[in-house]
């Protein structure tokens, strides 16, 4: 088992084994799970009666196992919890802001016409004034015409709704891009 889990590879984050044993999980495992912030597995092997009151007490994680595989792979679930998502930025499109229509706190209602690639309601911006970026913001509604839509094509005029703690002005770029988060996954070697 411990052979298994020094496999589990990942540069951010690693398994630290405070103690390992044979026989039945005691309370001085618990003490030294507790004190190191750590787990209790076993294979195949249960708590004390005694251990089992102070399990419950102290608060600390036990999960028995009977099969390695399961056990390893809970470890490998664990620590990619503990890892940060990846973000991934896609570019969509940018649009040049012809009017300003209605201003509010963190809103605007705007005007302008989509310059390559869409605009899609939802997507996120960064404002670009005299090739600067000055701030950011979030699309909130698309309309063309009088209709709403749930995006905009290369070449076309439109309406938007956008949420920004910086206002946006007439002439100003808007460079559109969406953003996901996807879970980093941890190599392990069999």
């Amino acid at each position: 088992i411990i052979g298994s889990l020094e496999k589990i590879q990942h540069e951010e984050v690693k398994i630290k084994i405070i103690g390992k044993g044979l026989g039945n999980i005691t309370e001085n495992d618990i003490s030294k799970a507790e004190a190191g912030k750590g787990s209790i597995l076993s294979f195949h092997v249960n708590p004390t009666p005694k251990a089992e009151v102070i399990l419950k007490e102290k608060g600390v994680i036990f999960m028995r196992f009977d099969i390695i595989y399961d056990l390893i792979d809970w470890v490998k679930n664990e620590l990619e919890k503990l890892l940060d998502k990846e973000k991934i930025v896609t570019e969509v499109g940018n649009l040049k802001v012809l009017a300003i229509f209605r201003t509010d706190k963190n809103a605007m209602t705007i005007g302008g016409r989509v310059e390559n690639g869409k605009v899609k309601k939802n997507c996120f911006f960064k404002i670009k004034r005299d090739k600067e970026i000055i701030g950011e913001g979030k699309v909130v509604m698309c309309k063309t015409g009088q209709s709403e839509s749930q995006e905009v094509p290369s070449g076309t005029e439109c309406g938007l709704r956008v949420e920004s703690k910086e206002k946006v002005e007439e002439g100003d770029i808007l460079e559109f891009y969406t953003e996901e988060s996807k879970v980093r996954k941890i190599v392990f070697e069999k």
